[in-house]
């Protein structure tokens, strides 16, 4: 009686822990079912239901197996608040994707993506082929074959037309796949918080994860169905994985390596391609630059080769143009195409792109276009510009969002390059970072829209790298940080009436944009040497004050 006694007990937690999961399940899916049908019934709750227990369960898993590889080498127990917030990030991002579901087609613009409650047309035009591909009874194997217009690489495609032919109803829910980017991105919260505080300590991982947890960027890309939003927490596992393999040495942190860049691999290619490029580098970084002398160089280059040309035999034809018959050429191919996109986008985009265009040397429209990309989405532009007040908020929203992250990126430049013991080994992660950041620019040729999501995929590395920057300014007081935010706010008052002037009938004198520029960073810079001069002469002061005394 006393051992059945202690077997209750032991297992009357989970068993607790499962009704409570069970319940809230249902809870969520009944209310997603409503919404689904327009507020007129609950059919097909079943299948929202069945989706979020497995996810559920999947992520139970994800923790147990986290708290076996990292309590053992906690000096204090791990707490159960990470997994608090990282459940109330995913809530909360399902919470917007259902939010956009119901208020696009009334607060849009009227558009076919908006009326069906889609915030990307990507997100719509793929998931209405993946709803049709799960109703025809074609094989799935065909969204990596014949689905090219609407999905490059076929992986997220299928991963949605599986979900829909096997877990749907008989009618067309976009908030299952919802579901899928929720749980990712929650997932993603966690695996920030395990990298940032394995990569530099407690406190970084802390404000890591709740950085993460509340980016416009990843929330707004995990509401709405976007391969991203499982790309951002794929990422911040093979992250983790690789900073726990080369502290413990151990073949599962290999195995956990691989495994993410599987995952990625059928989602985008040249994502996954980029991932490894970056985690070479932070790898030769943490080495302090001296695997260069070692044998192990020549044959990790030797891995990831092989993984290289796996996958571009895999995905050959879906990457390569006709004609195009070697890596070499594609990639020269790549370069022209996509300078050649950039330009052409962004010039129809933006009117006064093409002006600014035809106002400089050709040779440096790619410079300036990569520059564009970077700052966008740019603050004043989202407060000042016209538009549905949905969209209006939305775009404030991300430029906020991004404008605070790239100032603590900025300002980590500055802290990391001065005289540091540890300097050498965060150079990877800083090289890692502007390496994501100039390729999504590059390759989303400034877009509004694809430029930011690109980049948004790494931004467990950004975040991770500008937690640490907020972490050393507590620490240090740095005088820096105060000047890092006040020069941005001075271009950003030089480009609001700058911007007012497009949109309103308003008299301003600066209307030629590299002047805005000019004037905005001259401004800056006078900012930063007063604040300079009077820390400086505030210090001599109360120096003479203690020698007095």
């Amino acid at each position: 009686m006393k051992r059945m006694i202690l077997a209750m007990n032991k297992f009357r937690k989970p068993i607790r822990l499962a009704v409570w999961v069970i319940l809230v399940c249902m809870l969520i899916s009944i209310g997603l079912a409503w919404i689904s049908s327009g507020f007129s019934s609950l059919r097909g709750w079943h299948s929202f239901f069945i989706l979020s227990v497995i996810v559920s369960a999947f992520f139970y898993w994800i923790w147990r197996a986290f708290l076996k590889l990292e309590q053992p080498k906690s000096e204090k127990p791990i707490t159960t608040w990470i997994i608090r917030l990282a459940i109330t990030a995913g809530l909360l991002r399902l919470l917007l994707g259902v939010f956009f579901f119901t208020v696009l087609p009334i607060w849009g613009y009227g558009n076919p993506q908006e009326l069906a409650g889609y915030t990307y047309s990507d997100a719509f035009a793929r998931d209405v082929a993946a709803w049709d591909l799960a109703e025809s009874g074609r094989s799935l194997w065909t969204s990596f074959r014949d689905f090219e217009h609407v999905d490059q690489y076929g992986g997220y495609l299928f991963l949605s037309a599986f979900v829909y032919r096997f877990m749907g109803s008989e009618t067309h829910q976009p908030l299952l796949i919802t579901i899928i980017g929720t749980f990712f991105s929650t997932a993603g919260v966690l695996f920030t918080w395990a990298f940032a505080r394995r990569m530099w300590n407690e406190n970084v991982g802390r404000a890591s994860a709740w950085f993460i947890a509340l980016l416009p960027e990843a929330i707004l890309l995990s509401g709405s169905q976007m391969r991203e939003s499982i790309l951002i927490g794929l990422c911040a596992f093979v992250l983790y994985a690789l900073i726990y393999y080369w502290q413990e040495r151990k073949r599962r942190g290999l195995g956990l390596i691989f495994g993410g860049l599987l995952l990625s691999l059928p989602l985008s290619p040249p994502v996954t391609g980029l991932l490894i490029l970056m985690l070479v580098v932070i790898v030769i970084a943490l080495d302090e630059w001296r695997i260069f002398r070692k044998r192990a160089l020549w044959i990790t280059l030797g891995v990831v080769m092989v993984l290289v040309i796996i996958a571009l035999w895999l995905t050959w034809g879906r990457i390569a143009p006709e004609g195009i018959s070697n890596p070499i050429e594609l990639v020269q191919w790549w370069i022209v195409r996509t300078a050649t996109w950039q330009s052409a986008l962004s010039e129809r985009a933006s009117g006064w792109v093409e002006k600014v265009l035809k106002t400089i040397p050709e040779w440096s429209h790619p410079y300036f276009l990569l520059i564009y990309g970077i700052v966008r989405p740019l603050l004043p532009a989202a407060v000042v510009a016209s538009g549905a007040p949905l969209w209006k908020g939305i775009a404030i929203w991300r430029a906020l969002g991004w404008t605070v992250l790239l100032i603590f990126l900025l300002y980590g430049l500055l802290v990391n390059f001065r005289k540091r013991p540890d300097r050498s080994k965060l150079a990877g992660i800083v090289l890692s970072i502007w390496l994501g950041i100039i390729v999504a620019s590059f390759r989303g040729g400034g877009d509004l829209w694809d430029n930011p999501r690109y980049r948004a995929v790494f931004s467990s590395l950004q975040i991770g790298y500008a937690s640490w920057a907020w972490i050393e300014y507590q620490r240090l007081r740095d005088p820096w940080f105060r000047r890092a935010i006040g020069g941005t706010i001075m271009v950003i008052i030089w480009f609001i009436p700058w911007y007012v002037r497009r949109y309103f009938p308003v008299t301003w004198p600066v209307i030629n944009l590299f002047r805005t520029i000019g004037l905005g960073l001259l401004s800056a810079a006078l900012y930063v040497l007063w604040d300079w001069v009077r820390t400086e002469g505030k210090q001599r002061t109360e120096g003479t004050k203690i020698q007095g005394k």
